[in-house]
C-alpha cells in the first residue's frame, strides 16, 4: 500500500504454488493464491472490494494446464541469471498496461533454489511518480534501461500519456508511436 506505482508483488516456489498481491483499478488490493495438489491447481482469491468477485473468483484448473509460475519467463530469468532481474518494458497481461517486472531468486542456507519473488511497475504509475517529485524549475526526471531507451518520464497530467510511448525513428523523421 506504501508503493502505488506497485501494480503487484508476487512469489513463485519451486513446487509451482503463487502468492500475489495485485492493485485492481479502483486501488483496492486484491490476494491471488495458487496452490498446486494432486488433483489440480487450486487458484483462491481474496478481494478487499467484493465486487472483484464476480470477475476473479475461487477456481480449480486440470495440473497440466494450470497456472505454473516455473516456466514464465520472470521466474526463468532470474533462476537463470541467479539474482535480481529487470525486464524490458512489456504489456501487463493482467490490465493490457505497459509496465516493468522486478525478479529476484531465493536460496536456502545451502543455495538450493526455494523459489522468485516479483515485483510490477506500471510505467505510468512510476512516471506519475516522478513527476511528483520536488525538483528545481528546469530539471527534468526520467529513467532510461540499459540499451538506452525511455522507460518512464516525469508526468503530472494524464494528458501527457503520449509523450510516454514514443519511439526515436531517426535524427530526421523524429518520434513515432509505438
Amino acid at each position: 500500500q506504501n508503493n502505488a506505482e506497485f501494480k503487484a508483488v508476487y512469489s513463485g516456489d519451486t513446487a509451482g504454488n503463487l502468492v500475489m498481491a495485485r492493485r485492481m483499478p479502483d486501488g483496492s488490493l486484491s490476494r491471488r493464491y495458487v496452490r498446486r495438489q494432486a488433483d489440480g491447481v487450486h487458484i483462491t482469491w481474496k478481494h478487499d472490494n467484493i465486487a472483484y468477485y464476480s470477475e476473479f473468483s475461487d477456481t480449480v484448473e486440470p495440473l497440466d494446464t494450470g497456472y505454473d509460475p516455473r516456466p514464465r519467463l520472470w521466474y526463468k530469468d532470474a533462476v537463470e541469471k541467479k539474482g535480481l532481474v529487470w525486464s524490458e518494458v512489456y504489456i501487463f497481461a493482467s490490465d493490457r498496461q505497459p509496465g516493468i517486472t522486478c525478479t529476484i531468486p531465493h536460496y536456502d542456507s545451502r543455495g538450493v533454489l526455494l523459489g522468485v519473488t516479483a515485483v510490477d511497475i506500471s510505467v505510468l504509475d512510476l512516471s506519475y511518480y516522478l513527476g511528483a517529485m520536488q525538483v528545481t524549475e528546469h530539471t527534468r526526471l526520467f529513467i532510461t534501461d540499459d540499451s538506452d531507451r525511455l522507460v518512464a518520464l516525469q508526468m503530472r497530467d494524464p494528458k501527457e500519456v503520449d509523450r510516454l510511448f514514443r519511439k526515436k525513428l531517426d535524427d530526421k523523421v523524429g518520434y513515432d508511436v509505438l
